[in-house]
């Protein structure tokens, strides 16, 4: 048998020639069928917003498209814009922008651009915090903020929403009004999702600090009484607002902390410091052995007649001049009269508001206004009837003003300057408002004393009998009404519950002006004397020669020093 040796050799060969031929054919190429070519990212554009997260997908694929299996890692092109996992979890860091993510396997790298949008995620509310005082307003603005904190636009309509509505209300712009109430508020901002706030704290805003008393004056070794308050923006009293009572040095009296003085044993003066924050009084304090009264201490000579007179109860006086077509401002603390307005007409009674704001002032024709701070006329209340004005009353709320004419009483809304209301009566030149009641008492020509009650409109209660009644004044209780005549000797005291005539307190002579205060009435009689009587037991404590022809007075806060108007052309002070 033989060997196929040539044959055998022959295949050998042929198959290293088909072997060659494979090679020259490329049979080694790795971009064939089953070999990775290219990286197929998911999403093929991604986009995110800022601050947010992504997962990418990303797989090798053959020039066919076919997947091939592989692993792939991730980087990023820009590490401050994005950062990425190895396994493709993808984080916007912040900026707005665009970033390569690159993505590497089987010897393949290839990368996607990531766009990374700003983001609305927050609304900044102006003022973002805010002390309001009770009945303010203010107006909120709101802003858009991106991751970064950059301003960006909002999409939609920004709506508003308070915590709580009894403190503080808001409407759709923003706007807000503090009611009555105080408290803490937070203001929600929101656009969609988003929100913002402001803190908004309403308060009473200490602006004015009053005493009960301007001026005090002791006996040595005596006591008194003394308080303070806070006023707010309205004035309205601060509850519980810290008020520290220290006497100057060398003072002649001590004082505790509830504000109750003591006066020392050697007739000297002193000053008083009341303070509450940044505000601060000074009160003269006199320690005398008279404190009762019954001396003049000061006398002030025009040459015009003086008519009416009031003190506010912080101490700043107004006195008209009559037929001089003017008037005074002054304070009780130096007992002097600085400042003269001029009006185009004589005027007559005056009075000032409990807020201790305006003056008013009766005039033949018309009402002057005054600004109490600003020493200054602020012009005339708008012409109501006709006549002349002789006297002007304030209502306990400030909100009204009544004036007596030659023709009757008119009831003035402050609000709006206008007349409200009248009664048609006849002349009318002296009024008092009871402290007490809603209520208001007028001597009338020819009829007697008045009570006129006060509501929606004025109405005539009780009528008090009196010849010729003059001026009048009611007690600081509303237990007692004070008036005098023209033809009689008397000061006649009415009890007011009862309505009957308790007293007659002989005077000497007909008396003119009446003002009462806690413990003492004063008399003018038109003979140059003055009666101060004792509230209480209803003695004459003191008749004090001023001369001339006094006319209408009035009492300091304390009681201790009494202004009186000379129409004889002075002004006397008397303790």
């Amino acid at each position: 048998m033989r060997l196929p040796g040539p044959r055998g050799s022959q295949r050998v060969q042929s198959s290293l020639g088909i072997l060659l031929i494979l090679a020259a054919c490329g049979g080694d190429d790795t971009s064939g069928p089953g070999r990775a070519d290219r990286i197929v990212f998911t999403p093929d554009h991604p986009a995110i917003g800022q601050g947010l997260d992504l997962q990418l997908h990303a797989k090798l694929v053959d020039a066919s498209n076919t997947a091939v299996a592989g692993a792939i890692t991730f980087a990023s092109a820009d590490t401050a814009l994005a950062t990425v996992s190895e396994t493709g979890r993808l984080h916007a860091v912040g900026p707005a922008g665009s970033v390569f993510i690159r993505a590497t396997g089987a010897g393949i790298t290839d990368s996607v651009s990531v766009a990374i949008s700003q983001r609305l995620v927050e609304l900044r509310v102006t003022p973002e915090s805010l002390v309001l005082n009770r009945f303010f307003t203010a107006q909120l603005t709101v802003e858009g903020l991106d991751f970064q904190g950059n301003v960006v636009p909002v999409p939609v309509a920004v709506g508003f929403y308070s915590s709580n509505g009894s403190v503080i209300s808001v409407d759709s712009s923003g706007a807000i009004a503090a009611h009555g109430l105080s408290g803490r508020v937070a203001i929600i901002a929101s656009a969609g999702a988003v929100t913002g706030a402001s803190r908004i704290q309403v308060t009473q805003i200490p602006d004015t600090l009053i005493v009960d008393q301007p001026r005090i004056v002791l006996a040595p070794g005596g006591t008194a009484p003394f308080s303070a308050a806070v006023l707010d923006l309205h004035g309205d009293t601060i509850g519980g607002a810290p008020i520290v009572y220290q006497p100057g040095g060398g003072a002649p009296f001590t004082v505790a902390a509830s504000g109750q003085i003591t006066a020392g044993a050697i007739v000297d003066s002193g000053t008083l410091t009341v303070s509450s924050g940044a505000l601060i009084r000074s009160i003269p304090v006199v320690v005398d052995t008279t404190p009762q009264g019954g001396s003049l201490v000061k006398a002030i000579h025009f040459l015009e007649a003086c008519w009416g007179a009031a003190i506010s109860s912080n101490g700043q006086a107004l006195v008209s001049t009559g037929a001089s077509n003017r008037f005074w401002f002054g304070t009780m603390q130096d007992l002097n009269l600085t400042t003269p307005v001029n009006l185009p007409d004589s005027s007559y009674g005056v009075t000032i508001n409990h807020a201790q704001t305006r003056g008013y002032i009766a005039t033949d024709g018309r009402v002057a206004v005054a600004d109490m701070a600003n020493q200054t006329r602020l012009g005339d209340l708008p012409p109501f009837g006709g006549g002349i004005r002789f006297a002007v009353a304030v209502s306990n709320d400030d909100q009204h003003l009544y004036v007596g004419t030659d023709g009757g009483i008119y009831d003035i809304d402050l609000s709006t300057g206008k007349a409200v209301d009248s009664l048609v009566s006849a002349r009318v030149e002296f009024l008092a408002i009871d402290p007490a009641q809603q209520r208001l008492f007028a001597s009338v020509t020819g009829i007697g004393v008045e009570e006129i009650l006060l509501g929606a409109t004025m109405s005539v209660g009780r009528t008090f009998t009196v010849a010729s009644p003059q001026g009048l004044a009611v007690s600081p209780d509303g237990a007692e009404l004070y008036v005098t005549s023209n033809t009689a000797n008397d000061l006649e005291v009415w009890n007011l519950t009862t309505g009957l005539r308790s007293r007659q307190i002989d005077i000497g002579a007909p008396g003119f002006g009446v003002a009462t205060s806690r413990y003492r009435i004063a008399v003018t009689l038109p003979s140059g004397y003055v009666k101060l009587i004792a509230r209480s037991s209803k003695a004459v404590l003191a008749t004090v020669f001023v001369g001339g022809e006094p006319a209408l007075t009035a009492w300091e806060a304390t009681g201790s020093v009494l202004l009186v108007s000379n129409r004889q052309g002075s002004v006397q002070y008397v303790r």
